[in-house]
């Protein structure tokens, strides 16, 4: 968890609440209560970040970003083709770098998809990337997508002199936990 992670979640708590450890779970559920935030995803037909290598020209391309991290700037760069000859593609620029290679090309069965991607969590004061799930579900009318980044942060608080059990959940889907007003955190106050 990142030192700004850390300081938000001290400021959701208030003065009285300490941070303690917060560790990073790469998993959909908690006690059978899903943790999963899926936002649309918006497109359009040119690219909505300048992409170099394997070209995706085919008709019917919809040009998207993945807005994870921090900011604007860190998003990661999609390319939908729900009506692909062989069947529905998804091209996701997994590592950020601007370039599409076929590696990044994936067919799509189902209706979810799960990717590995790499994600910005912290640019100040020095870079930091981590490695998430980014789930994929297909819009339940028409062709959009929605997605989902996998994982919660489990840890403990101290609250009144008590170290109390805590969860904090990605709430806007951008792979970060340190959102405030957005995040959720869920606090075991009755032990």
């Amino acid at each position: 968890m990142s030192s700004v992670a850390v300081y938000c979640l001290s400021v959701w708590l208030s003065a009285a609440a300490q941070p303690a450890s917060l560790e990073f779970q790469d998993a959909a559920e908690l006690a059978g209560r899903s943790v999963l935030s899926f936002r649309a995803i918006e497109f359009r037909t040119t690219p909505a970040k300048p992409l170099a290598g394997d070209s995706v020209s085919n008709e019917g391309a919809q040009h998207g970003l993945l807005p994870v991290g921090p900011n604007p700037d860190t998003a990661l760069a999609i390319v939908w083709l729900p009506q692909a000859p062989g069947g529905p593609e998804l091209w996701l620029d997994a590592d950020g770098d601007g370039r599409l290679t076929s590696a990044e090309r994936h067919a799509w069965s189902g209706r979810e998809l799960e990717l590995t991607a790499r994600i910005t969590v912290q640019i100040e004061p020095a870079v930091v990337h981590v490695e998430r799930t980014v789930i994929f579900r297909r819009a339940s009318l028409g062709e959009g997508l929605r997605y989902a980044v996998r994982g919660f942060a489990r840890g403990s608080v101290e609250f009144g002199g008590r170290l109390l059990a805590t969860v904090v959940i990605d709430g806007n889907a951008n792979g970060c936990f340190n959102t405030v007003g957005q995040d959720r955190i869920w606090i075991d106050l009755n032990g």
